[in-house]
This record gives structure tokens, C-alpha cells and sequence, in this order.
């Protein structure tokens, strides 16, 4: 009888004869061409979690990337979960995506996988390829060394803290995201903080998480103590003003949000999930279409998240006349400057995934300049000023005297704080777009 990894590596023997007859691969880390560009870099759209049969995925990852192509990803990563009984077909896997690298140059293909953090839940382990297949080594080492699920003895936020420092240490270092954080009520503030505060690896959460078909949105069912369901298909932590979040930027922290399809199964076969792309997207701001580069991108936190193709352009700025920031970066200052805010969106005039051509009905700016974080300003269309297809939004604030960060986030709805969703609703009647942080420091 065939194992169950003879049965697979079968199923892919195809796959592979293309690289037995093809040149080597190009090197990972080569830009290719692209369209979404502006001054000093690219716009560049994927997901960065998203599961094949390598795991508890429905599907081989030749059909993930067939999707991502056809809703227009630029690149994805491939997340499935560490075990033990996983580990080797990951491993397997690897082969198969060097040889869609070669297949599909337009999308770029990150190697990683969904780490069973210990004492918490699950997050995204991403790690910028190269041509020594660094990305397999590193997968393999961090899994084996700090999986809870291959170490049970060592499901402590110790043994968390940790496998962060050892990642810290990698080279390249990689890049970890918690998913979806509160679904099942395993993170508290200083948990999440400690991680913040543990290096430079983990750098946010999910904002929203996958799952969006499912008729509890995001798989947030609310029923284990903690736990909460999603707002407007974001996690509570990210929707709430004055939330987790908003008390994590307060403090200086630099920890940013993320959002993607947690693909396993697509709803239309029984599952949970859109296929990557049609419903989630995650821009990413980077120097180029390279890996290095959107990893830098997504590290800094260049990156804002939108559902239902609510938006596709996001320009987000604040400057003071000697300087400019964007989303991810941090102003300079000094105490009496204006501080003068700058929101361009492009709201396309087209159907979107189901459609749909839903119309962005309010755009909202967030910050702690006054003190607690709260609400500034609700922009709608009595407010702001087209120029060209863009949508456009100012807001100055005066003689600034103290350090603040600023966010922005829109809605096809009316209602100044998502509510919670309820079971059945629709993924598609309740859109939303969030921004990551600027941070105004203020000698």
C-alpha cells in the first residue's frame, strides 16, 4: 500500500519534470515588472496565509497559485501547519513551488509555514527566499526547535519568547504574524506586548482574518472565554477604537496589521473560505516587485487592507512642511508645528467579486493627539474633494505639542464603529478599509 506522502509525491511527479527539462531557476529575489507604481516604489497586492493539502487544505498548491493569478495577487505565502505528521510533506512541498517560481514569474511565491505558537494560537512564519534554498532550511530548524505541536512539554509564553529570540537571529530574520488573535481568547495585552518587545520578527496581527465565507465571519464563533466575534470582518482587537491595538500604538509600539484568506477550502465546496484574493487583499508598499522588498514593505508596516475591493488606492500622509510620512513610517518635529493630514483613495467605479460595485460612504481619521485614541473626524462625501478618479481628504492638526500616531479606515456602511456580526451575514454588504499607523514624534 502507498504512504500517504508516496501518494502525493505522485500526484506531482508532473510538476516536477518541468524543472528536470527547464534552466535553473532565476534567482528569488529578481524584480519583475509592474503597474501599480508612484514616486520612490510599488504598490503590490497578496496573502500572506493561505493552506494546501500539505496540510488541512482541500486543494495542491498548484490550484492556490491558479486563483491568486486569477484575482490579481502579486505574491502569496504558503502557510500550511507545523507537526509533526506535516512537516515532511512541507518539506515535499518545497520542490513543487521552486518549480511554480519558474512557472509563474509575475507571482511571487513565499515558503512558510503556520506556526502552533506555544501557549497561544497560530501565526504566519515568512521567510525571504533565496537561491541556497535558505527559506526550506529555515522553515525546517524554526518548526523542529519550537512547534508547540512537536515540543507539548513546552507550551509556555517563555518558550514563545523564546523561539522570537531565536528567530531574531536568523539570516535572513523572518517574518511572524499573529493569526487571527482573538478567536479563541489566548492573547492578552502584555502578551501580545512582550512579543512586540521581543525583536524585530513579530511585527502585528491579522486585522482581518480568513474565513470570511463562513457564516460565523473569520471562523469567530465567540465561544470560548476570551473570544470575541468579528466587527465588520475585522478582529476586535483591530475594530475597536481605544482596543488592543489602539493601546499598543499609544504606547510607541510599532505593531501593524496584516489581512489575508486563510484559504483551506473555497465555500462553494463546502468550505469556508473565498479563494485568495476575491474577497481580502493587502497592499503592500515596496521599493520594487521583489521578495526582500515586500517583506521590508510589510515589516514597516506599508500596508493597508481592504474587503470587497472597497478601494483599490490608499495614500495616506502627514507632513509639516520639512517633512513627509506615509503609513509605517514616523514625522519629525518639533512642539507648535501643524501637523497637516492627507487622504487619497481611489474608489473604483467597477464590479468587484460578487457583483457588486459598492460605493465608500465614509472615511474616518483615528488618534490619540488629544489623549485617548478616539474618532477625530468622519469624512463623507460632503467633505471631500475629487480630483481626478481620487477621492480626497485633508485635516491639520494645530500646534502640536507631544507625540501621537494617526489612522484612517473607511466603510460602504454608515456606522461610526463596526458592529458585531452576526451569524449569516453577509461578507459582501459590510466592507471595510483600515490603514496602518503614521507616528508623529515631537522633540
Amino acid at each position: 500500500m502507498k504512504t500517504k506522502l508516496a501518494i502525493r509525491l505522485a500526484s506531482v511527479v508532473g510538476v516536477l519534470a518541468i524543472v528536470l527539462s527547464s534552466t535553473m531557476l532565476l534567482a528569488a529575489d529578481t524584480p519583475t515588472p509592474t503597474t501599480q507604481s508612484e514616486a520612490g516604489g510599488i504598490w503590490l497586492v497578496g496573502d500572506h496565509h493561505m493552506h494546501t493539502r500539505s496540510s488541512d487544505g482541500s486543494h495542491y498548491v498548484t490550484y492556490d497559485i491558479e486563483h491568486s493569478t486569477d484575482y490579481g495577487l502579486d505574491f502569496i505565502t504558503v502557510t500550511n501547519h507545523g507537526g509533526q505528521a506535516n512537516q515532511p510533506l512541507i518539506d515535499e512541498e518545497y520542490d513543487i513551488i521552486e518549480a511554480l517560481r519558474k512557472q509563474n514569474p509575475d507571482l511571487l511565491i513565499f515558503h512558510g509555514f503556520e506556526w502552533n505558537v506555544p501557549s497561544g494560537e497560530h501565526a504566519t512564519f515568512l521567510v525571504i527566499p533565496s537561491a541556497s534554498e535558505n527559506d526550506r532550511a529555515q522553515v525546517n530548524e524554526f518548526m523542529s526547535l519550537y512547534d508547540q505541536s512537536l515540543n507539548p512539554e513546552a507550551n509556555t509564553e517563555e518558550k514563545a519568547i523564546e523561539a522570537l529570540e531565536y528567530a531574531e537571529q536568523m539570516n535572513p530574520q523572518p517574518i511572524i504574524i499573529i493569526n487571527h488573535p482573538s478567536r479563541k481568547g489566548k492573547y492578552s495585552t502584555s502578551e501580545i506586548r512582550a512579543y512586540a518587545e521581543a525583536g524585530d520578527v513579530a511585527i502585528g496581527f491579522e486585522g482581518a482574518p480568513g474565513h470570511q465565507a463562513n457564516p460565523d465571519r473569520g471562523s469567530y464563533p465567540a465561544e470560548e472565554p476570551g473570544s470575541s466575534r468579528t466587527y465588520g470582518g475585522y478582529d476586535k482587537m483591530t475594530a475597536e477604537v481605544g482596543g488592543l491595538w489602539d493601546t499598543l500604538l499609544d504606547e510607541g509600539i510599532r505593531w501593524f496589521i496584516t489581512a489575508n484568506s486563510d484559504f483551506h477550502t473555497h465555500f462553494t465546496e463546502g468550505g469556508d473560505d473565498f479563494w485568495p484574493g476575491q474577497y481580502t487583499k493587502m497592499y503592500v508598499f515596496a521599493s520594487e516587485k521583489s521578495y526582500r522588498a515586500i517583506a521590508e514593505g510589510i515589516a514597516a508596516g506599508k500596508v493597508f487592507t481592504v474587503s470587497g475591493d472597497l478601494i483599490d488606492k490608499l495614500d495616506f500622509t502627514a507632513s509639516n512642511g520639512n517633512a513627509q510620512a506615509m503609513m509605517g513610517e514616523t514625522l519629525l518635529g518639533r512642539s507648535g508645528d501643524d501637523v497637516k493630514v492627507t487622504i487619497r483613495v481611489h474608489d473604483p467605479n467597477g464590479l468587484n467579486n460578487n457583483y457588486d460595485n459598492p460605493a465608500l460612504k465614509q472615511v474616518q481619521l483615528i488618534s490619540n493627539a488629544s489623549g485617548d485614541p478616539e474618532i477625530v473626524r468622519v469624512f463623507t462625501s460632503a467633505d471631500w474633494q475629487r480630483d481626478g478618479e481620487d477621492l480626497v481628504m485633508t485635516h491639520t492638526f494645530n500646534d502640536v505639542g507631544g507625540d501621537f500616531y494617526l489612522r484612517v479606515r473607511g466603510s460602504n456602511t454608515e456606522e461610526l464603529n463596526p458592529s458585531e456580526d452576526p451569524y449569516g451575514e453577509s461578507a459582501w454588504n459590510d466592507l471595510w478599509f483600515y490603514s496602518n499607523p503614521i507616528f508623529i514624534e515631537v522633540d
